[in-house]
């Protein structure tokens, strides 16, 4: 889907929906097209295909997308409601509609791409500016879409590097998981920072990457604090 058919598409959307299901349709064609590129769930279907290899336990940590929905739906499609007509306007030029699509596709790009996933404030405001009449309801859900989620994520894998997470074996069998020396997180590049100062609160800190890379076979020797506590530390902060 191109972004000139991606954008014939939304202006659709906007035209024809009805005021209760504007957002939804909204998503729906993000997903339609995200889908279209082959790669919708690539990320999380490799990390469980290494843990499986590496025999290590898998945790989904994060809240449920239905969730995460039932709250941002509703912000969103009463921002959208509100700006139908200038939306509509907007989209009625399609060469420029296509040429701040096409910004912010770049945006997005360099962000990923680049590392800078962490630089929320000028990542919402560049982004803001390329969706005329709607941008501005991002910022009424980043709490909901990163803060909310990123404080669940830290503290299930804290909880289960201290063995306080329970794995389900079968209908009515749990067992809880050992404690761990270290886990790997595989979240959107949004998430790294909210996840690394969440876990921080928790007792960890962050150090820099060896200049010969991290081991692949064994863990780095956990340095003291000055309490005489073991300290425990945060690696790779800057990837997806």
């Amino acid at each position: 889907m191109s972004a000139k058919d991606y954008l014939r598409g939304m202006k659709t959307v906007f035209a024809k929906s009805s005021e209760k299901c504007l957002a939804m349709n909204v998503f729906a064609l993000d997903e339609l097209r995200a889908e279209a590129y082959g790669d919708w769930g690539r990320d999380a279907g490799a990390a469980v295909q290494a843990a499986f290899k590496a025999a290590a336990p898998v945790l989904l940590c994060d809240l449920p997308q239905e969730w995460t929905f039932s709250k941002i739906i509703p912000i969103y499609n009463d921002a959208w409601v509100r700006s139908r007509q200038k939306r509509l306007e907007f989209l009625s030029d399609l060469p420029t509609a296509t040429r701040f699509q096409e910004a912010e596709e770049a945006i997005i790009r360099e962000a990923v791409l680049a590392g800078h996933g962490g630089d929320l404030s000028s990542l919402d405001y560049g982004l803001g500016l390329c969706r005329p009449a709607t941008g501005l309801a991002e910022a009424d859900t980043r709490r909901l879409f990163l803060e909310e989620r990123d404080s669940a994520m830290a503290r299930a894998v804290c909880e289960a590097l201290e063995g306080r997470s329970q794995r389900v074996l079968g209908e009515s069998r749990e067992e809880t998981l050992k404690e761990g020396s270290s886990a790997v997180l595989q979240v959107g590049c949004c998430h790294v920072e909210g996840i690394v100062g969440e876990m921080q609160a928790h007792g960890y800190e962050v150090v820099g990457a060896p200049s010969q890379g991290w081991p692949r076979r064994k863990v780095a020797t956990s340095k003291r604090k000055s309490n005489s506590k073991k300290s425990k530390t945060l690696g790779a902060r800057g990837f997806a």
